[in-house]
């Protein structure tokens, strides 16, 4: 028995070393002293700190997996490959090799709910017709209504959230809400296909990180966080005005359903 513990704690001290998720590209990133660890340690100890981020406002990953079965099944059977990213000399003359997992791809997509359904909260029209939709008026089955434009509405590149003045947890599907709760984004009003390869949005710890971010583009709507909610306090709460900006034409929607936003969570 002691045998065993000595093991287990020699594992992990060479294995957790330092580890971590970088919530800007979505990735694992472990750095191991010295050692022959095997690919397979390696994936193991990648699955553990996913399974520690997480999922939403109520639960870990965890705890999504615990209440589904089939999803922790496939999850346990994910074949995860390590990429090393680095490896760095130190005054002893010992090395530290420094690993990645990608979220993204196919961890994702055995992660990811379902998306789509979300109703955009603008002005909206028929989109055949372009007359004003009635307020009260249930939408068929199929039809899917367009924000009111004029050639004064903006269309922006993405979308940055600055929720630097509030408490944010990274989640792996966060939501956007109304003041008044109404859902401005979330799975709902984005493409499944961008969730599994690159994830719902981005975290970027800085403005130069935000700015290099791909997904911004040159013309990003900026908005401010006015607070956090949910149990783990990874749901942002945002304007309604700013709510309005991001959904003011189809082609800022078209933002939102290719993932294009980026949360600043701290410099």
């Amino acid at each position: 028995m002691k045998k065993i513990l000595l093991i287990s704690a020699l594992f992990c001290f060479i294995l957790c070393y330092a580890d971590s998720i970088d919530f800007n590209t979505w990735t694992v990133k472990i750095e191991i002293k010295e050692s022959n660890v095997s690919p397979a340690q390696i994936s193991d100890q990648a699955k553990t700190i996913i399974k520690n981020t997480l999922f939403d406002a109520n639960r870990t990953v965890e705890d999504y997996l615990a209440a589904n079965s089939r999803i922790s099944k496939q999850f346990s059977r994910i074949n995860i490959n390590p990429r090393q990213s680095d490896y760095r000399f130190l005054s002893n003359g010992s090395t530290i090799n420094d690993y990645e997992i990608p979220i993204t791809g196919q961890i994702m997509k055995t992660f990811i709910p379902g998306t789509g359904g979300g109703i955009p909260l603008a002005t909206l029209i028929c989109p055949t017709c372009k007359q004003l939709w009635p307020e009260n008026m249930p939408v068929p089955v199929g039809v899917k209504l367009i924000p009111l434009e004029n050639e004064l509405t903006p269309e922006y590149t993405g979308v940055l959230i600055d929720a630097r003045d509030i408490t944010l947890n990274p989640a792996l599907f966060l939501k956007v809400f109304t003041d008044q709760g109404r859902e401005a984004y979330g799975l709902s009003f984005a493409d499944s296909i961008y969730v599994i390869n690159q994830g719902l949005v981005s975290y970027a710890n800085s403005l130069d990180q935000a700015f290099n971010n791909e997904r911004l583009g040159f013309n990003p709507l900026r908005i401010t966080a006015l607070k956090s909610s949910g149990l783990n306090k990874t749901d942002i709460i945002i304007s309604d005005a700013s709510v309005k900006m991001m959904h003011s034409s189809q082609h800022n929607l078209k933002n939102l359903e290719q993932c294009k936003v980026v949360v600043l969570i701290g410099e």
